[in-house]
């Protein structure tokens, strides 16, 4: 009996040790390259304004270099790619080669680090040029986090979202999100707009968090994050569907600032919405809020009509209304109606924007002013996580 006892001993203080200790996650290595597919370049031809550029495959350039005078240009005639230089058509290139530079490269007028990776895809019926800038981590970053939030913001929500942008990237990259490419530059993934967007003085805060993701039960989490609240986060499962520990609304009482913002639809632009989407209630007749979660946030709306009733619900909602106006942007809303000649009009009251799950941007600066340091920040508003080393 005395043996188990010391045995029992023994393994709740080996437990405690590795549940409630700060660990150093070394199954997630951030590669020393990842690749940005750079899908907001949706073009057949790009102008490259260095005077000299190395050409390479697979990450082995030539020794000499291409010059010109004003520009080369890469676009695709017929089903090939071609390198003109100054007017003239020079190369007739591989499917898949790389560019790089003795500094930035200057992609249609925008700048970027590191290399740059070209391909063709056929979209429809035409070959279009893809792109990929590679680069290390950090320098990824530098043109993320400025782009998703204001340079001049305080130093604690800045290297909050340095560390969920990093968290983010990760979790891309093992989930395998995208086919050809670790993650792209658009808002669905991390707005990332290169080297034009970076501050020195960001750039210190990042290099200052190198290597630090939020893990949960030891994985890398799903880092979402978003603009402002309106007072309160979500759940993820009201969001996307899928339940996630970490992803649970919150009182978010350090938001100070918040967008306020009102939408208006009548009758007729509701109407419209339908037909677009070839969907047939017969008449409209009413627009109510049929369902609002216990986050404050506006579950399901039913529209009736004189045939048939159709529920939007969850993110559906924003992607209804805005389908003919911008401007509708949460689901954190009430609605007030009014009645107008050609029926009725709703008008949608609402705060905050985006999702509403994970980090409030706002948030994470109400906390920055109050005294909160970033590792406060992440794990006030993904509950129950740890701040690890990858």
């Amino acid at each position: 009996m005395f043996n188990r006892k010391i045995f029992l001993i023994f393994i709740l203080l080996f437990l405690s040790v590795f549940i409630f200790s700060d660990f150093d996650v070394n199954a997630f290595e951030i590669p020393d390259k990842i690749s940005v597919g750079l899908d907001s370049f949706d073009v057949s031809e790009v102008i490259i304004d260095n005077k000299e550029i190395y050409l390479g495959y697979d990450g082995k350039f030539s020794e000499c270099a291409l010059y010109c005078n004003n520009s080369f240009k890469i676009y695709i005639l017929n089903e090939d790619i071609i390198l003109n230089i100054d007017g003239v058509d020079m190369i007739n290139l591989n499917d898949n080669f790389q560019i790089k530079a003795n500094d930035c490269l200057k992609l249609n007028s925008k700048r970027y680090r590191g290399i740059l990776e070209f391909y063709k895809k056929k979209i429809d019926l035409n070959y279009k040029l893809k792109i990929i800038n590679l680069l290390s981590c950090n320098e990824y970053l530098y043109g993320v986090v400025c782009s998703e939030m204001p340079h001049n913001w305080p130093e604690q929500a800045l290297k909050a979202q340095a560390v969920a942008a990093r968290t983010y990237l990760l979790s891309s990259i093992n989930n395998k999100t995208h086919k050809d490419f670790d993650i792209c530059d658009k808002v669905h993934c991390q707005v990332y707009k290169g080297l034009d967007s970076e501050y020195s003085r960001v750039n210190d805060f990042i290099d200052e968090t190198e290597n630090k993701c939020i893990v949960y039960n030891d994985k890398i989490i799903n880092a979402y994050f978003f603009s402002s609240s309106g007072g309160n986060t979500d759940d993820v499962e009201n969001v996307w569907g899928n339940k996630i520990d970490y992803l649970i609304g919150i009182d978010d009482k350090y938001e100070s600032e918040c967008k306020i913002w009102k939408c208006k639809f009548s009758k007729n632009d509701i109407q419209e919405i339908l037909d677009k989407k070839n969907i047939d209630l017969g008449e409209i007749i009413d627009l109510s809020i049929d369902e609002i979660n216990k986050n404050n946030r506006v579950n399901k709306i039913l529209i009736s009509g004189s045939k048939s009733n159709l529920i939007l619900s969850k993110q559906s909602i924003i992607n209804f209304f805005n389908s003919i106006k911008t401007g509708f942007l949460s689901r954190n809303f009430y609605i007030e109606k009014n009645d107008t000649s050609d029926g009725f009009e709703i008008i949608f009251n609402g705060k905050g924007y985006g999702h509403g799950v994970g980090m409030s941007q706002y948030g994470a600066k109400g906390m920055s002013d109050s005294g909160f340091n970033f590792i406060e920040i992440l794990k006030f508003y993904y509950t129950g996580v740890e701040i690890a080393n990858s």
